[in-house]
């Protein structure tokens, strides 16, 4: 029962933590809090443009089915396993448009000579500030995940041995 519980709060933790960040928060003043926090630009900005990729990637998902759909094909009466060459057969015109949609990214970057460098200034940089409760929860989250891996090392708590 409590192995059962662990690994049930070890997948579900990140797993609502994650969207309620992310959906409270805009993403520029995510990645000029992140910035904040010393965590390198390039890769807040990595961060960011994979967060912007998740609704081009369901939108282009929408768009396949819908066209699949136009040439009558209904999804929706199929059953589950003639289902999997279906949604196989639309993986290859999401990779291509996510390949086009990251090479005109980068097409975009180049021209713009980014280079990530600390000396930037943001739009909003004023607008966020770490406050004396950020950084008490800040240094609290580190302290209890020190703890959880000192617990784990000591005590044994948390391993997948019985």
């Amino acid at each position: 029962l409590v192995f059962g519980i662990m690994v049930s709060f070890r997948l579900l933790t990140p797993l609502f933590a994650l969207p309620l960040v992310v959906m409270t928060t805009d993403v520029n003043d995510l990645v000029v809090g992140l910035v904040r926090i010393r965590v390198p630009f390039k890769v807040a900005y990595i961060f960011s443009i994979t967060l912007r990729f998740v609704p081009f990637i369901f939108g282009e998902i929408s768009a396949i089915t819908e066209a699949q759909r136009l040439r009558g094909l209904a999804i929706e009466k199929m059953n589950f396993f003639r289902r999997i060459p279906v949604f196989a057969s639309m993986l290859v015109p999401l990779i291509l448009g996510s390949l086009l949609k990251a090479q005109t990214l980068e097409i975009v970057l180049q021209s713009k000579a980014f280079s990530g460098s600390r000396d930037r200034t943001f739009l909003n940089e004023e607008a966020i500030r770490l406050r004396p409760i950020d950084i008490f929860l800040l240094v609290a989250g580190i302290i209890l995940f020190v703890g959880a891996i000192i617990t784990r090392i000591t005590l044994g708590w948390g391993s997948f041995v019985a």
